[in-house]
């Protein structure tokens, strides 16, 4: 059966005729439209109410973009709705108004209602700005016809960093030919340059049961939707205000926890952070005893390999100004795993799996004259276990032509106090679009050294250069990581280590109106070799795959691993993987339903072997959105392992969702379960936003043990957190 299906595959990959290389009905200067505005100045008394109503006389006078562009699914077409975008600003915020015509308001796609939920699966306006005009690191601000908010940091023109948060005000509602929008966004929540003439700007607004994408400038894919390169310009808001730059966020925190075999106890705490703009460009922030009762549970993982997961930062402290610290760009983050990466900030505050107190803590970020800084301090405190540790990390950059930079970074401290440590490393990245006539090329290189007592000095470094345009996409990469390098402050999880990676696809788009939105082929390969180029790991796969007029994605793909294992490991189940060299052929198969309908299904398929055995995966995810006030997805994953050294089966089950009584006041909900560990770990958050930066926030967390139909709590804890930002 498995050859059968390996044939058919490559046979259907073969059957898929090479796709043509250029987009026949692209705007000829499409790759090179950067329009130019500038928003209208207006008093403080003149600002408009922020409720969603464009009534108010001042918008009639606002500055007015109505030139917009199809990117999806025809480049440069005229949007089947039209968008009308009114901007002005007065010494504190800029103020953006739209209004998102169409014709047929019953089918305007609204379902989500909470802060930062996924308003990407509804019609949306999403505002991009990058006040330093850096062309690579910005910020997004987005709305759906319900007025839900999403705000993101957007770091090296691909990462969406939505756990940041800012404090702003918009609301939008349906109306008779549409719907409109207001959004309020306050200049004291990005650093800004006087000296920069225009900041960068882009207007993003999708249609969803069209699944159109439309934009004012970029109008390209070779530019994806955070791709800040060469987007378009507003003229630099002139003699704006930040109040004295000072913001101070106060929390009082009671909490009750409840611990098997160690009994209970209450605390109550108070904690704070300051944010003070030095300059308009640079801020420095303090935080005192940190609060992270807010954070939401890990993403639950069962791991079936050798080497350790990575689990991204969500503590607000920590993501305040993250693009300044991003370091490397694709060639030391390959597939989300930044194996050897200088600075992972969860490594402060969580050592060994257990929360460590953050006593305090300073950072400096921002930009002075032409460099971008991040600098960061943290004292650690003193659980008995482990002693209070002094913690730093910075990075200094330089723009290098529009979306590139060349800098440096420097950690120190361990965060176990096992040993010294020390890291230093620097690296350039650029990014142009006059190499292949408008397409995008874009590359990275780094190198790192690292040193501490115990292991002396060694070394890692690495290169990417891609080509990430629709049509023609490809990828090389390649990076060394020594035998001792070892950033204690940063990501590591295989070292002695020489990692080669390339990818090519191509995609085809057939005439607007069909079937199809796209069809595609691609390959992909990762090498791994030790320092004297020995084979430890080969993946190859090739794939086909289509994206229908309507939504629904699905693609087929066959993979060779070959794992050469030089020593026993035990996999979860207590499955003894024997050394020796393994070859196995995997078929998948992944579908993806269309995000505009109420009810979305997620499913992925994998068979074949698995270091000398069978294996057989089954991933399925169900989201359902039936109205604003409530969301849900359920996903269950089954895992079967039938290898030589024994057998194991993997269950992991997790429930999410949502219950919004408004935009600012919702419970999120978390229920996450697998049969390996036994552990059921739960949550559930209620956050009431009552004015902009103040909120009421109430978590009950609950984890344990759940053996077939009998439970044993662990851990229960219930935190209520009183929190204000005060704007000075």
């Amino acid at each position: 059966m498995r050859r059968f299906a390996s044939q058919a595959l490559w046979a259907l990959t073969l059957a898929v005729p090479a796709p043509a290389l250029a987009q026949e009905n692209a705007l000829s200067e499409a790759r090179t439209y950067r329009p130019h505005t500038s928003a209208l100045r207006i008093d403080r008394a003149q600002a408009p109410v922020i409720d969603g109503d464009l009534t108010d006389p001042a918008w009639g006078s606002a500055t007015v973009i109505d030139a917009f562009y199809q990117v999806e699914p025809t480049i440069g077409a005229t949007p089947s709705e039209p968008t009308r975008l009114y901007l002005m600003y007065d010494e504190q915020n800029l103020y953006v108004g739209v209004h998102a015509f169409d014709s047929d308001p019953a089918r305007i796609r609204a379902s989500i209602m909470s802060r930062d939920g996924q308003v990407r699966l509804d019609d949306q306006v999403r505002i991009f700005l990058d006040p330093l005009d850096s062309g690579r690191n910005g910020y997004t601000f987005a709305m759906n016809p319900l007025g839900a908010r999403e705000d993101a940091v957007i770091t090296n023109n691909s990462q969406y960093v939505r756990e940041w948060d800012a404090i702003w005000s918009g609301d939008a509602r349906i109306v008779a030919d549409g719907w409109t929008a207001e959004f309020a966004i306050p200049f004291a929540n990005m650093p800004h340059a006087r000296d920069v003439e225009a900041w960068g700007m882009q207007v993003l607004r999708v249609i969803r049961r069209h699944n159109e994408q439309i934009r004012w400038s970029a109008i390209d894919r070779a530019y994806s939707a955070n791709d800040l390169s060469f987007i378009g310009r507003i003229e630099a808001p002139a003699d704006i205000e930040a109040g004295r730059g000072l913001d101070v966020q106060t929390f009082a925190t009671a909490a009750w926890r409840a611990e098997s075999g160690k009994g209970q106890d209450v605390e109550l705490e108070a904690s704070g952070n300051a944010y003070y703009r030095i300059t308009s460009s640079l801020t420095g922030t303090l935080t005192i005893n940190t609060d992270f009762s807010d954070t939401p549970l890990d993403q639950r993982q069962v791991n079936t390999g050798r080497f350790s997961l990575f689990l991204p930062e969500t503590r607000d402290f920590f993501l305040q100004d993250v693009s300044l610290f991003e370091f490397g760009g694709a060639a030391l983050a390959i597939e989300n795993d930044p194996n050897g990466s200088p600075f992972f900030s969860r490594r402060i505050g969580i050592v060994g799996g257990e929360e460590v107190d953050l006593l305090a803590g300073g950072k400096l970020s921002g930009r002075i004259q032409n460099l971008n800084l991040g600098a960061l301090v943290v004292q650690t405190g003193d659980d008995g276990a482990l002693a209070g540790q002094v913690l730093a990390a910075g990075r200094i950059s330089a723009p290098i032509g529009r979306g590139g930079q060349i800098g440096a970074v420097f950690t120190t401290g361990d965060p176990t106090g096992v040993d010294d440590n020390h890291v230093v490393g620097g690296d350039v990245q650029f990014r142009s679009t006059s190499v292949f006539e408008g397409q995008v090329l874009q590359g990275e290189a780094y190198a790192l050294m690292s040193s501490s007592g115990a292991r002396g000095e060694d070394a890692s470094f690495g290169f990417s250069l891609a080509y990430p345009n629709d049509a023609l996409n490809w990828q090389v990469r390649a990076k060394q990581i020594g035998e001792d390098f070892f950033p204690a402050l940063g990501f590591v999880n295989r070292a002695v280590i020489r990692r080669y990676d390339g990818s090519v696809r191509l995609r085809h788009r057939p005439d607007p109106g069909g079937l199809l939105r796209w069809r595609e082929v691609g390959a992909s390969g990762s090498l791994t070799t030790d320092l004297g180029d020995a084979l430890e790991s080969r993946d190859l796969r090739a794939w086909i795959g289509a994206l229908g007029d309507g939504g629904d994605e699905v693609e087929l793909g066959l993979r060779e691993v070959v794992e050469d294992i030089d020593g026993p490991f035990t996999l979860p189940g207590g499955v003894v993987v024997t050394p020796g060299r393994y070859r196995d052929v995997v078929a998948d198969v992944f579908f993806h339903s269309s995000t505009a309908r109420p009810v979305a299904l997620l499913g992925l398929v994998e068979i074949g072997g698995f270091l000398g055995g069978d294996m057989e995966r089954y991933t399925a995810e169900l989201s359902f959105r039936p109205a604003g006030f409530f969301t849900g997805q359920v996903g269950y994953t089954y895992q079967s392992l039938d290898l030589p050294g024994g057998a194991v089966v993997i269950r992991i089950t997790e429930l999410v969702g949502s219950v919004n009584f408004s935009p600012d006041m919702s419970v999120a909900f978390q229920l996450q379960h697998d049969n390996i560990s036994d552990a059921l770990g739960a949550s559930a958050r209620f956050r009431w936003e009552y004015a902009p930066g103040s909120e009421l926030f109430v978590a009950l967390g609950e984890r344990g043990e759940l053996v077939s139909s009998s439970y044993t709590s662990l851990t229960t804890q219930v935190a209520v957190r009183v929190g204000r930002t005060w704007r000075f």
